[in-house]
């Protein structure tokens, strides 16, 4: 019966790395480097995070209970707080109260990535991905191609509100994709 072996012995060198013992295994411990070469995305494409961030949005889907505070919300700056995640930002600015006679909460609704919730306290909360359902009103929705915006911000940045149109925010997603498309092109020519 052979002698146990230790944990270091039971690896194996190939081509000058240290392979476990099943990945050593594969190809007979042949190990190949990939020899295609890593496409090379062009300067002028290369993302740009700013600390003054302008995010397009459309009014709603509670934008009647904020008729007075529309005004307010897409005509402020406002700050991006320590308070945020995956989940979603929290922002620090002029507060934004509901109209009388509207509810500061209301049941529990499903939720998009992007709707901009306002709580008791007026100030504004993006939801991001990992929020699938609220209970505050909701006075806007930033639009899709400028949620990668809010999610690269740091606390301390600025955050501005422009309004658009949901046919506007059509546009602006179709141009997005026929950009992302010319991206991969001009990577796999490049390859």
């Amino acid at each position: 019966m052979p002698a146990p072996r230790s944990a270091k012995a039971n690896r194996r060198w190939t081509d000058q790395r240290l392979l476990p013992p099943r990945l050593a295994a594969i190809n007979g411990g042949r190990y190949s480097r990939c020899t295609r070469s890593v496409p090379r995305r062009p300067a002028d494409l290369a993302p740009v995070y700013p600390t003054e961030i302008v995010l397009r949005a459309v009014a709603g889907p509670q934008e009647e209970a904020f008729r007075s505070g529309l005004q307010i919300f897409f005509g402020s700056i406002y700050e991006v707080t320590p308070e945020a995640d995956r989940m979603g930002y929290r922002l620090q600015g002029p507060p934004i109260q509901h109209d009388e006679g509207f509810p500061q909460s209301i049941i529990s609704e499903p939720t998009v990535a992007g709707n901009v919730q306002l709580p008791a306290d007026g100030q504004p909360i993006i939801l991001l991905v990992e929020q699938t359902t609220g209970g505050y009103t909701k006075i806007a929705t930033v639009i899709s191609t400028d949620l990668s915006k809010i999610a690269q911000a740091l606390p301390g940045n600025q955050v501005r509100f422009l309004e658009v149109t949901l046919a506007g925010a059509h546009r602006l997603c179709h141009e997005q994709a026929l950009m992302l498309r010319q991206i991969e092109t001009q990577l796999s020519i490049n390859r």
